[in-house]
């Protein structure tokens, strides 16, 4: 996915995840480092629809945490920069994939919160929560309206 055709919000997200991976000594960026980045953001989208969908953010972020904590880690001072997983790679597809079917010019945090709804172990934890695919883009029309991204700064 081309970041220019990410809302700056999306983009820290992004760059949260990573530097999360790198500091938990993750070899790969997974779409749990994502999902966390997206409960920390102040001012963030993503909370308000979780909410909406009936999910407990909080919940979510305890659930996040502990599948981090079962994640494989590597240190030592030869060890890489974390790398993009083909899940977090997936995620980022499908984002791309449903601005584009909602019509927006920008993948922003709500495009990245639906691409984590599409599968592997995020999804499910989500899923448990209340927190489908559907109910969240249920959510993202109630808190976001008919308004459409369509700059980098919409957030």
């Amino acid at each position: 996915m081309d970041a220019d055709r990410m809302t700056t919000k999306s983009q820290d997200a992004v760059t949260t995840a990573v530097r999360r991976a790198a500091a938990d000594g993750s070899p790969q960026v997974e779409p749990v480092h994502l999902l966390l980045a997206l409960l920390a953001q102040p001012d963030g989208i993503t909370v308000p629809i979780l909410s909406a969908a009936g999910a407990d953010p909080a919940s979510l972020r305890v659930g996040a945490e502990e599948l981090l904590a079962r994640s494989p880690k590597a240190f030592g001072a030869t060890t890489a920069s974390p790398s993009l997983s083909r899940g977090i790679s997936r995620v980022l597809e499908v984002a791309q994939t449903r601005a584009d079917r909602l019509n927006d010019d920008y993948v922003s945090t709500e495009h990245l919160l639906l691409g984590l709804t599409a599968e592997g172990e995020v999804a499910a934890l989500l899923r448990d929560s209340g927190a489908t695919g559907d109910a969240v883009l249920t959510a993202i029309s109630q808190v976001r309206g008919s308004a459409r991204v369509t700059s980098q700064d919409p957030e």
